[in-house]
């Protein structure tokens, strides 16, 4: 029972009330140097629906609502932006860091809180179609700009110099977490999308866009395993 109450008590202090930019609750994500990143704040929301759904749902819609972009980009009260790729680029979370659509479905799922979720449809919506729209190449497949994008900083996936740290970008990269993570991702808005009544025409974009992501997930297969491609070379990483 300990470990429970300790870690409840650091959910509750990492969450914070409204200041600044931020009109709701907020995931601060640590409590030296508060800032707003979405992955961290859907872990938290996720294991604080178990003990309060409301404070959680607060959180993930302000985390939307709030947003400065689409894209949700990682920031702090102030405003300021804490990340940023070498050509000045603000960056958020990637659909795969932390699997943030994964988390806001189950907390969905406590309460099935449609009116919650009729505001944060659409946000989510354009949260996808921003990385359709600027986090794809020419082939139609996904790429991190940067690794802060993905979450794992200056892993040696990204095959990077490191010259700029986790800012230093990366687009020649066809990570398979992304392309997995963009197929769930549109899957789950078809499913809660189907909860609020969505038209058939708005589903089934999304059909597709799960169905092509998962189709390009799979030409990411070579001989034993999944693998990231560099686009430089065409090989496996």
């Amino acid at each position: 029972m300990r470990g429970w109450h300790y870690d409840y008590e650091t959910l509750r202090m990492v969450i914070r009330p409204p200041v600044g930019i931020y009109t709701h609750a907020w995931d601060g994500m640590q409590i030296q140097q508060p800032r707003f990143v979405l992955a961290e704040a859907g872990l938290d929301a996720l294991m604080m629906s178990y003990a309060d759904p409301r404070l959680a749902k607060d959180v993930i819609l302000g985390a939307f609502e709030d947003a400065l972009a689409p894209n949700l980009p990682c920031t702090r009260e102030d405003g300021s932006v804490n990340m940023a790729t070498e050509d000045g680029e603000e960056v958020g979370t990637a659909p795969s860091w932390c699997y943030p659509f994964y988390c806001i479905e189950s907390i969905y799922a406590r309460d099935r809180d449609t009116r919650w979720l009729t505001r944060l449809y659409p946000r989510l919506e354009a949260y996808l179609n921003w990385w359709l729209d600027h986090r794809c190449d020419e082939e139609g497949y996904g790429f991190f700009n940067c690794s802060w994008e993905s979450g794992q900083d200056n892993s040696a996936r990204f095959l990077s110099s490191n010259t700029c740290g986790g800012g230093e970008s990366t687009p020649y990269i066809r990570p398979v977490d992304l392309h997995a993570a963009m197929a769930h991702a549109a899957e789950s808005l078809v499913r809660m999308g189907m909860d609020l009544g969505m038209s058939i025409e708005r589903l089934d974009y999304w059909r597709a866009v799960s169905a092509r992501f998962a189709r390009l997930t799979l030409t990411l297969w070579d001989k034993d395993g999944f693998y990231d491609v560099d686009t430089r070379t065409h090989e496996p990483i």
